[in-house]
């Protein structure tokens, strides 16, 4: 499902839904520039980037990098395109942040503890008490940042 949008003057957003054959559902978004790039069709369209091919626009590369490093306001995502149109390989690009994700240049609101190996910002506890009735208190979710050696405790689970 590819939506289109606007990204303000002199910019364009899409956002993408896949689902996986877990049946988890990802977002990813992608937005170009006048100044960084703009429609694609093959990563030769975008000099110094790659072309997300499900968005046509160019975003640039990142690998696989599970700590931020696209800057604020994006992410990388490890699989956001690929090395061809047809090809069923991975290539990461930063994309926008959408909603509810989080890496090292943007943390999630009060209250909430970053799962930095999903990106995705998950409630802060201390007891079961502090979480929702489908979901637990665990006091080692994630750590305080990407690639930090300790804990942070996080509301997992849910429906």
């Amino acid at each position: 499902m590819v939506e289109q949008g606007s990204g303000g003057a002199g910019s364009a957003a899409s956002t993408t839904a896949a689902t996986s054959a877990t049946g988890t559902t990802t977002t990813a978004t992608a937005t170009s520039s006048s100044t960084g790039g703009g429609p694609c069709t093959s990563h030769a369209d975008c000099p110094d980037a790659v072309c997300v091919f499900s968005t046509g626009l160019c975003a640039n590369a990142c690998g696989d990098a599970t700590c931020g490093t696209c800057g604020p306001g994006s992410t990388c995502e490890p699989c956001a395109t690929a090395s061809c149109p047809d090809c069923l390989d991975c290539v990461g690009a930063c994309v926008p942040l959408a909603d509810g994700r989080c890496d090292d240049d943007d943390p999630c609101p009060d209250g909430g503890t970053c799962l930095w190996y999903a990106r995705t910002c998950a409630p802060s506890c201390a007891t079961d008490a502090d979480c929702g009735d489908f979901s637990f208190c665990d006091p080692c979710a994630s750590s305080s940042c990407c690639n930090c050696d300790n804990c942070a405790s996080a509301c997992v689970g849910g429906e």
